[in-house]
């Protein structure tokens, strides 16, 4: 429990009084009560409780009241604290020098985020702005807002100056160098310029240029006004004006900041701050900020106000790095969170890394370094890790009954439409060697052009690949070979990082390790092929196949974007869908499924029907098309340029024909060419074997793929005159395994 000396330092930093400690038991710091620009208050820790005297003239009651408090807060709980609860709780005490994260407890990094929902910036830049500008030798860059000078502390030309326009007429700056300090920048502007150093104050890692010495005012919609401004000697000095006697008020900039949001990806960013807010804006994104300080923010907002705000959007809260943050991420979690894909569509919490305590200091630096953090994933994992800890009661989950009111129907979204929509799974399913790759890379090279029929027609996108059994090489040589904007395109794997090896992923095992890469480079279209080379239990069977295809499908919904993924089909006739390998819950869990089948006669089509389609009327439809040749530039060993060919996909064109018609077909054809389908196995099995023996085991693993048991195997060895089991004469050891081979008098199919 924190002690009564400790509280008040907090509420002093979180009012934005600037204080210094003398000792482990006094400090003095700006009165809040009063105008206080040299440090009057005397806090002083006796035994037990907190002193306080304002040298200015303030009583003890005003002060505390000014903070939040009563006087009660001023007397410790228990006085019989160790020194562990007496340590400072100030923000510099909570971060660390190696792994800057939010408190253990509840919250932790999962991933890089990018920022997105950019929206059209009309920023305007001020004449204080263009006064810095030629004071520094600064030339504004594309942005119009933002110039970059030279450095009055180091020289060089990395000063970087970014207008803040406020409403009202209002503006500031943020200045910042990538090679200072911002306490020697502070220093060196000071130095140079008296004018300056009345309207500079320092924050994290950049400092503020007021345009006057008066600072800015933040006006609330419901009128409360926030006036901050410089106290002449690097500090800030904030005092509010007009609140509501409830306490409640709606966001900072929750009046106009709706009308800064685009038509796609709806964003609106939540921030601890009214000048991170106005920050945001100036750089291009739609922001509202809360009042009050971290641990005041769910007395002091409204939520309905906020809901309102924020309504029909996907939410992402800045989080400072520090304690407060923490505090405050808490109070937003439990005021937003059950209102998820209820009003709003997503809520997320992010985090700076890399020097990036805030929205303010990545806006300043032009870095957008953040970090997605989670919050009640870690909880369970330090249940797991404490020893004493209890298990969650599962008594506290309870049956509901949910009115239909409050369902949201959302319109389908496609990438491809009618065959790949966004937000779900999609499959491809077709026996081997049938183009499945190549089809799906088709599409994906199309999606790297804008070239789609869907809703990102016009717009290209990234797209990335993750292939078990075909090499990066050959995955960007059929992408070349497709048209596609090979910039677009990202391989994605996991670097084991022994120098720059990769391995294949293992769903879902590896799942959260790329996510965060996947976010951060935008992917809108994820092919997996073929998925079940990547999984880590039996495709067979239904419980293993939910485990992987979830957080798939729940990822796809999250990042709102497309994932492929690849299957075989089941050798022999039948019903098309039913051919797909392994447990049916492949194809249950499907919202699309896509089947291929050729045609074996000579010249045969490729044909692709829309087997399964739950968001579209489109289902049984079918497509035609065939394979053609095509070079890419090439590489050898020598470093030789020499073309390289490959297959692409032709035209796709609408076909009568179904892929359920073109397996019985090539089946029955089969019959008539008195290639018995008993056959089918025995001649997939010479296949197999023909580079040499090989243990039962790893046959029924490559024959689980193709869809066969192990019965089937046994049956067709059995019936085979060309295929013997015998003894491994290379075994050492004990037992006597046996392996199948083909018979020295055996002729291997051409």
């Amino acid at each position: 429990m924190v002690s009564s000396y400790h509280k008040v330092l907090d509420r002093l930093e979180e009012h934005g009084s600037r204080f210094s400690r003398k000792g482990d038991t006094s400090s003095m710091a700006q009165c809040p009560a009063h105008d206080d620009n040299n440090p009057s208050l005397e806090i002083t820790k006796t035994d037990g409780k907190t002193l306080l005297k304002d040298h200015g003239g303030c009583d003890t009651e005003a002060v505390v009241a000014a903070l939040g408090l009563s006087m009660a807060d001023l007397y410790d709980d228990d006085k019989r604290r160790g020194n562990n609860h007496d340590k400072p709780v100030g923000r510099r005490a909570m971060r660390s020098t190696t792994n800057r994260t939010m408190t253990k407890s509840t919250w932790r990094r999962a991933g890089a985020f990018t920022f997105i929902g950019q929206i059209t910036n009309t920023q305007i830049y001020s004449r204080a702005f263009t006064d810095l500008c030629s004071r520094f030798h600064a030339q504004v860059t594309q942005r119009r807002n933002v110039a970059m000078g030279d450095c009055p502390n180091c020289g060089a030309q990395s000063l970087r100056l970014t207008d803040v326009a406020v409403p009202a007429g209002q503006s500031f700056t943020l200045a910042h160098c990538a090679n200072c300090d911002v306490a020697d920048l502070y220093k060196a502007m000071a130095t140079a310029d008296a004018d300056l150093r009345a309207r500079v104050s320092c924050a994290d890692t950049h400092l503020v240029i007021y345009d006057k010495e008066d600072g800015v005012r933040f006006t609330y919609a419901d009128g409360v006004v926030v006036h901050r401004r410089a106290d002449g000697k690097g500090g800030k000095w904030i005092r509010r004006e007009g609140e509501r006697a409830d306490g409640k008020h709606a966001p900072y900039l929750s009046d106009i900041v709706r009308g800064y949001l685009p038509k796609r990806d709806r964003v609106m960013y939540v921030v601890e701050g009214e000048k991170d807010a106005a920050s945001l804006v100036a750089a291009g994104y739609a922001a509202v900020s809360t009042l009050g300080g971290a641990k005041n923010v769910a007395a002091s907002t409204d939520a309905a106000k906020l809901l309102e705000t924020v309504s029909g959007c996907r939410v992402v809260c800045v989080v400072d790095d520090d304690k407060q943050g923490c505090a405050w991420a808490d109070a937003l979690h439990g005021l937003l969170s059950p209102y998820v894909g209820r009003d709003i569509e997503e809520l997320r919490f992010i985090q700076g890394r890399d020097g990036i305590h805030d929205a303010g200091d990545a806006v300043a630096s032009g870095r957008f370094d953040f970090d997605i953090v989670k919050h009640e994933d870690v909880m369970q994992d330090a249940v797991q890790d404490d020893d004493t800890a209890t298990t969650p009661d599962s008594g506290s989950e309870r049956g509901c009954c949910r009115s239909a009111e409050d369902v949201v129907i959302r319109k389908t979204e496609w990438l491809h439409e009618p065959l790949i929509p966004l937000d779900y799974l999609t499959m491809i399913s077709g026996r081997s060697g049938v183009s499945k790759s190549t089809l799906a890379l088709h599409y994906a090279a199309l999606a790297t052009l804008g070239r789609l029929d869907g809703d990102y027609a016009g717009t290209p996108i990234t797209v990335g690949v993750t292939a078990a059994e075909d090499t990066d090489d050959l995955v960007k040589a059929r992408f070349e070979a497709a048209g596609g904007d090979v910039r677009r395109l990202r391989f994605i794997d996991i670097s084991t990082g022994i120098g720059d090896m990769q391995r294949t992923p293992i769903f879902p095992d590896d799942l959260e390790l790329l996510t965060g890469e996947i976010e951060h480079a935008e992917v809108k279209l994820w092919i997996i092929d073929p998925v079940t080379a990547m999984m880590n239990g039996d495709a067979n069977k239904l419980t293993d196949v939910r485990k992987v295809l979830t957080p798939l499908a729940a990822l796809a919904e999250r990042l709102h974007m497309a994932i492929v993924l690849i299957t075989h089909f089941n050798k022999g006739g039948g019903y098309a869908s039913d051919k797909v390998s392994g447990s049916t819950a492949w194809r249950d869990a499907m919202r699309s499924l896509i089947i291929v089948a050729q045609e074996e006669r000579e010249g045969g089509e490729i044909v692709m029907t829309l087997d399964k389609s739950s968001l579209t009327g489109s289902a049984h439809s079918s497509w035609c098309y065939s394979l053609m040749t095509a070079t890419v530039e090439g590489v050898t060993r020598d470093g030789a340029i020499e073309p390289v060919t490959v297959t692409k996909v032709g035209p796709i064109m609408p076909t009568s024909k179904t892929v359920n018609e073109v397996i019985n077909e090539n089946n029955a054809a089969g019959l008539e060419a008195g290639r018995p389908q008993n056959r089918e196995i025995e001649d997939w099995l010479m296949d197999l074997l023909a580079d040499g023996p090989m243990p039962f085991k790893q046959i029924a693993e490559a024959g689980k793929e193709e869809g066969y048991t192990s019965r089937q195997l046994h049956n067709a060895q059995q019936r085979s005159s060309s295929i013997e089991s015998v003894p491994d004469l290379n075994h050492v050891g004990r037992g006597r395994p046996r392996v199948w081979q083909i018979t020295n008098t055996a002729q291997q199919p051409e």
